[in-house]
């Protein structure tokens, strides 16, 4: 039933985008099939059987966990003594993870297989140098900002994460109250959830300086601190939408329900509705039919427990 629920953060399946196509891969070489000829050769049968897979063909695939090793050793490489040192390397892992899944072809793979990130790296594609130099310039600051407890503050986190400027482009095709109510509820959110969670040095000097979505890598910080945060959104304006939200209102009141179900089904909702208000107005707009499928979905459970 959770999954019905998540259709209304892409809407219903004829109003889904495709997703974006990933960079074309090199064949992976001939079928494995080989036929098999049953000859009688001077009264003896005569097998043909599969050649041994060679790399240099391509008949070898690698897995991204076999590809990325020495993680310092990326240009530019990340001294001994670098700031913040694990840190970066723990960032480093999963950028490299990333672009090895969804961009490296299978000659990238194969070079850091035969050959070292140094000698590799600059011939990755997605400017892996430019982004890890950043990284690196990231870690510096990171180091010296930690020396300033009051600069990394969870105030000083929500200032700059929620920053004015960030907004700008946001939330098309609402009100100005409503904007105002969502960047209000975004702040308040975080602040409470920085302070009670009591989010590490690092992950605060990080966002205070900026790096967004870098800095919730390789930390327990499950929630989606998008713009607006979840949890911060009201009425969408989008009637089958908003009749979601009561149902689902409704089921969050409704002690038959085990409470556990409650608070999943609560941030799928919380998630769902951000999703939607960050969305273009336009697509904003196509999530109706999702909403519609949410609704029944919801309404199956509280009849299924009798709210």
């Amino acid at each position: 039933m959770l999954l019905a629920i998540a259709l209304v953060a892409c809407g219903s399946p004829q109003q889904q985008k495709p997703p974006a196509p990933r960079p074309a891969l090199p064949a992976d070489g001939v079928d494995a099939a080989v036929a098999v000829a049953d000859a009688d050769i001077e009264g003896e049968e005569t097998i043909h059987e599969d050649p041994p897979p060679n790399e240099d063909d391509g008949d070898i695939e690698y897995a991204c966990e076999d590809v990325i090793r020495d993680l310092a050793q990326y240009p530019p490489a990340l001294a001994d003594d670098a700031p913040e040192r694990d840190w970066n390397l723990a960032i480093r892992g999963h950028v490299l993870e990333d672009d090895c899944e969804h961009v490296w072809t299978w000659e990238d793979k194969h070079c850091l297989v035969k050959q070292s990130p140094a000698v590799c790296g600059p011939k990755l594609p997605n400017e892996i140098v430019d982004r890890l130099t950043k990284l690196n310039e990231l870690g510096t600051k990171i180091g010296e900002l930690r020396a300033a407890p009051k600069a990394i503050t969870c105030a000083k986190v929500v200032a700059a994460h929620y920053a004015p400027i960030r907004w700008q482009g946001r939330l098309e095709g609402f009100s100005q109250k409503q904007k105002n109510q969502m960047i209000s509820g975004s702040r308040k959110i975080m602040q409470k959830t920085c302070t009670a969670d009591k989010w590490g040095a690092n992950t605060r000097a990080c966002l205070v300086l900026g790096g967004a979505d870098l800095c919730f890598f390789d930390t327990n910080i499950q929630h989606d601190w998008g713009y607006p945060a979840n949890g911060s959104v009201g009425a969408l304006g989008i009637p089958e939408c908003d009749a979601y939200d009561g149902v689902m209102t409704k089921l969050m009141s409704c002690s038959k329900v085990p409470a556990h179900a409650r608070d999943t089904l609560r941030k799928i909702h919380d998630e769902l509705k951000a999703n939607i208000a960050s969305a273009p107005l336009a697509d904003r707009l196509k999530r109706a039919p999702g909403c519609g499928v949410a609704i029944t979905t919801v309404e199956n459970i509280l009849q299924t427990y009798g709210c």
